[in-house]
């Protein structure tokens, strides 16, 4: 759900960078359980979604000093970003 990655957002701002991991988390999941009652069809605006999550993970791990995690995250967000923009 857009709005718990925006409060993730809020909280780095805010940094509270830990609580962000959480509401990031939340937004995933909703993500998932959405795409399970879709019948786990792709959808680019979905994909467009968690690509954007992933590199709030990767920019929430960057700034707790976790680089490794935060490369790994901005990895996978780079792999799907691409994937919606073809």
């Amino acid at each position: 759900k857009l709005e718990l990655t925006l409060k993730g957002l809020e909280f780095i701002e805010s940094d509270k960078v830990e609580s962000s991991l959480v509401s990031f988390d939340d937004a995933f999941t909703f993500i998932h359980k959405y795409e399970e009652s879709n019948g786990n069809k792709i959808n680019d605006k979905i994909e467009e979604l968690k690509s954007d999550i992933l590199n709030n993970y990767c920019l929430a791990y960057y700034l707790l000093e976790e680089y490794e995690k935060s490369l790994d995250y901005g990895n996978m967000g780079l792999k799907l970003d691409s994937y919606v923009s073809f």
